[in-house]
């Protein structure tokens, strides 16, 4: 039970992080304190 509860949180935050990334890149990059200039590389999302 508690390596279920582990890892549905582990999962969960995942996903919701990467829901984030894809749909405002620029405002998810700020909340998680990153100071680095990624410029168009990550936030292309993979379209090209």
């Amino acid at each position: 039970m508690r390596t279920r509860l582990c890892l549905c949180y582990v999962a969960g935050y995942l996903v919701i992080t990467g829901l984030a990334l894809l749909v405002a890149p620029g405002a998810s990059f700020g909340l998680m304190l990153s100071t680095a200039e990624y410029g168009e590389v990550m936030p292309r999302g993979g379209s090209r």
